[in-house]
């Protein structure tokens, strides 16, 4: 059995996040700040769930330097900075729990986040 994750609050995607991420393994969520995306079993604000095997903060940066990123976020005309956030939780057993969230999330919605790499 998967031990229990505890997310703390969502950080609009800035520095502020990536300094706060501790250097430990855990995942990741990504979020619309605002707004719906539509699936085939409902809609969810959901953009992307991610794992990180040794810290956090080093793939959060990581991921923030990845060209997509931007692209992930830019919907409705919406800044970058305005429009996603951030959480995360840490975990012994990180791609467990991310393969948890994925599974779940498809299950429920019908298809995994748009853009789960």
């Amino acid at each position: 059995m998967l031990p229990p994750l505890t997310f703390g609050r969502w950080f609009p995607c800035a520095a502020e996040a990536l300094a706060e991420m501790p250097d430990e393994p855990g995942v990741l969520q990504i979020r619309r700040a605002q707004g719906l995306v539509d699936f085939p079993r409902g809609k969810s604000a959901m953009l992307r769930y991610g794992a990180a095997e040794s810290s956090l903060r080093r793939s959060f940066g990581a991921l923030l330097a990845e060209p997509g990123l931007s692209a992930m976020s830019e919907t409705d005309g919406a800044a970058v900075a305005e429009a996603w956030l951030v959480r995360w939780a840490t975990s012994p057993v990180p791609r467990e729990h991310y393969e948890r969230l994925l599974r779940g999330f498809t299950e429920r919605f019908g298809a995994p986040p748009r853009d789960q790499p």
